[in-house]
């Protein structure tokens, strides 16, 4: 499985749900809010920082 690397140095297993969940925080409108998860797990490898996804999400 993917990992992503955390902001204070840690490595975590990708987690789809904890992304959806900051597509919602980001008030990503409902209609769109499963393309971008699409296109957060094209682009992602192993040791992506979190930053890198957020800054995909906005």
């Amino acid at each position: 499985m993917l990992q992503v690397l955390k902001a204070n140095g840690q490595r975590e297993e990708f987690n789809e749900e904890k992304v959806m969940s900051s597509i919602k925080r980001a008030r990503i409108p409902q209609n769109l809010q499963n393309q971008v998860l699409a296109h957060i797990k094209n682009i992602i490898y192993d040791g992506i920082p979190t930053v890198e996804i957020y800054q995909s999400i906005l």
